[in-house]
């Protein structure tokens, strides 16, 4: 009878870490999937209009109808929203023309990087390269370069919800295997982010006094201090 006890334990045992070892793979098949080489396209694609949007109010000076998303500028640690990032590009291209300098075309292209998931999110790491030429009118010679190259590192978050659950898609979503992926924020340089936490917890740590041991501690005074007159 011990023996027959024994053995139903053992199996039953083992039925439960197969079970357990077969959810856990398919929750990992399952993450695979959702972010697959399909998805970051998707992503990329949304992540370059939104891109390409912003370039073309330098150029044209209309606003595009989507609106901009947010954007957390890594190397200030500054927020925007999307309304103050395209009224700073309005001012910027009025301050370029008034000083006879005009956008003509921009390129802009994205290289996506990978994605990952992090607190209910999808994050697509990607670098932005842009080529802007100018034109100069009642600029004195030597004229500047009318060509101006960058790249910008970017973080792109992407909110994450069923596809039965939302309604008209928005301009900066996509939907892809029963899901709906939506650009909410933009960060730039978001390694600059990481670098500055790690050196305020450095100096915060840094900064605390050391701990003194009991053994070496200072008696405390008897004598009441005098109150300054």
């Amino acid at each position: 009878m011990t023996r027959r006890l024994g053995l139903v334990l053992v199996v039953s045992f083992s039925a439960a870490v197969l079970i357990a070892a077969f959810s856990s793979s398919a929750q990992r098949s399952s993450t695979q999937h959702r972010l697959s080489v399909e998805l970051k396209d998707a992503l990329a694609q949304k992540a370059l209009t939104m891109l390409r949007n912003e370039s073309e109010i330098l150029v044209t000076g209309t606003p595009p109808g989507e609106g901009l998303v947010p954007r957390l500028v890594g190397m200030a640690r500054l927020e925007f929203s999307g309304g103050d990032r395209i009224a700073a590009l309005l001012k910027s291209r009025r301050t370029s023309l008034e000083h006879g300098k005009g956008y003509t075309s921009i390129e802009v292209t994205l290289d996506a990087q990978g994605i990952e998931e992090r607190d209910g999110t999808v994050i697509l790491h990607g670098i932005e390269h842009v080529v802007e030429h100018f034109t100069f009118n009642r600029v004195p010679p030597p004229l500047p370069p009318d060509v101006y190259e960058e790249s910008v590192r970017h973080d792109f978050i992407f909110s994450v919800i069923p596809v039965s659950a939302t309604g008209p898609i928005s301009p900066y979503s996509v939907r892809v295997n029963d899901f709906e992926y939506t650009l909410t924020k933009d960060i730039t340089e978001p390694q600059l982010l990481k670098h500055y936490q790690q050196e305020e917890d450095g100096v915060q740590k840094d900064s605390r006094p050391p701990a003194v041991p009991l053994r070496d501690a200072a008696p405390f005074a008897t004598e009441q201090k005098k109150k300054r007159p």
